[in-house]
């Protein structure tokens, strides 16, 4: 049961994601814009979707609407934590050492976090869902106090991701207290099915952003890349613009502690957790942007990174072909940028 100052909470956040932890920004004379939009609510927060070129009659952007709607419900069925009946959340119930089927949009997942999981040196791990509910960040709801170091260190001998395995018949898991938790994936994914969904139904330029995770295809209302602002990463403070990034294929996602954390007695804490200390990561980072040929690739990237840290991440990254980033610090009072030896070439503007 989610408390309802856990349901205020995801609100709050699904319009602070709407409004734009990532904002597609296009500003063609308004003759020039042809475009079709409609919006609405899912795994915690909200999604838009954005078809240029065309105005397209009510019937058509209804159907279009229900079939990303059913796309969405099918894959929240699989992979919600929020949901008790789906694939996860049955799987997190599951004994241990028997394959539990699941379905291939589950398996395409799975097989991206484990590739992800052992390129990323075990930085991104999706096994952590006892230590998210632990602190707060996850379907059971916010605690009263920070966790202790005992029971960190109890929940820290239920995680890794080289305890499960994924074969043929499913996944196999070596206890029973593993469980999965994708939230740091499953949005990139959903927001790549929509794209593909569209253009399987005939449209090529298409924006799709959820909760700040985007895919994009083709060109913007003006004919040009999709215009795509990057947020100076302040803590409830104005969401001023520091990059715009210019984007015709492939997805962007945003992993930080200035969203979605939590302020109390006990000291600052936020969602995104080292898989070592089983505490949230705590260092002058503050927010790591990442480019990739997907969006479920950059979401669970830029999870990774920001748990590496700047210097070890921008080593990383520039490792790696087909990956950029962009990462800030907190530096006396303003912020460091650093970006990765592509990142440039995808910037359109330095506000």
């Amino acid at each position: 049961m989610i408390s309802n100052e856990h349901k205020r909470f995801l609100t709050v956040l699904g319009i602070l994601a709407l409004i734009g932890l990532v904002l597609s920004l296009f500003k063609p004379p308004v003759e020039s814009v042809l475009a079709t939009s409609f919006d609405g609510r899912t795994m915690g927060t909200y999604y838009i979707v954005t078809i240029a070129g065309v105005e397209l009659p009510d019937a058509e952007t209804d159907r279009l609407h229900r079939l990303v709607e059913a796309e969405l419900r099918d894959i929240n069925q699989a992979m919600s934590t929020y949901i008790p009946d789906s694939e996860i959340s049955r799987f997190n119930a599951a004994p241990a050492a028997e394959p539990f089927a699941i379905s291939p949009s589950f398996r395409q997942v799975m097989e991206r976090a484990f590739d992800l999981h052992e390129k990323l040196n075990g930085y991104f791990d999706p096994t952590l869902s006892p230590l998210i509910n632990l602190w707060g960040f996850g379907h059971t709801g916010a605690p009263e106090h920070a966790p202790g170091e005992e029971e960190i260190a109890r929940l820290l001998d239920r995680v890794g991701l080289h305890r499960i395995q994924l074969t043929d018949d499913g996944l196999v898991k070596e206890s029973p207290e593993l469980e999965l938790n994708l939230s740091a994936i499953a949005k990139g994914f959903a927001a790549d099915q929509l794209a593909d969904l569209l253009f399987n139904e005939g449209y090529v330029n298409v924006f799709i952003e959820i909760g700040g995770d985007l895919a994009v295809r083709g060109k913007n209302p003006a004919g040009g890349p999709w215009r795509i602002g990057i947020q100076v990463p302040e803590r409830d403070g104005p969401e001023d613009i520091l990059k715009i990034i210019g984007m015709e294929s492939g997805g962007m996602a945003t992993s930080g502690d200035y969203r979605i954390y939590r302020e109390n007695p006990d000291g600052f804490s936020h969602h995104i957790l080292h898989p070592h200390t089983g505490r949230p990561v705590l260092s002058t980072l503050t927010s790591v942007t990442v480019i990739a040929k997907d969006c479920m690739t950059a979401d669970a990237i830029s999870t990774g990174l920001f748990v590496m840290g700047t210097e070890a991440g921008l080593n990383w990254v520039n490792s790696q072909p087909g990956v950029e980033a962009l990462f800030i610090d907190r530096d006396n009072g303003g912020f460091t940028r650093t970006a990765s030896e592509g990142f440039n070439r995808h910037v359109l503007e330095s506000l």
